[in-house]
């Protein structure tokens, strides 16, 4: 086989697999195209602001705990370990 001829091999196996994959696209059933429907771009903006600021206040509350044991810890360290430095 020269070099042509398997090109042409290639591209009509492409140009099938291409077919059979837009033809599984139109399988879906109507209650699964109406649903994406619904959920429209307002809501899922609304959605993901809404997860990033859950995640935002989350990661603040455990920095600010960490901090104050952290703080704890320094004023623990810098009183009763090392009393003779004050």
């Amino acid at each position: 086989m020269d070099t042509q001829s398997m090109v042409k091999v290639l591209e009509k196996d492409i140009s099938s697999d291409v077919q059979i994959d837009s033809s599984s696209d139109n399988s879906k059933s109507e209650t699964e195209q109406t649903s994406d429907i619904k959920f429209g771009i307002g809501k899922r903006l609304i959605l993901a602001f809404g997860i990033v600021a859950a995640m935002t206040i989350l990661v603040s509350a455990i920095s600010w705990y960490n901090l104050t044991k952290l703080s704890n810890t320094q004023t623990a360290l810098t009183e009763e370990s090392v009393p003779a430095v004050k």
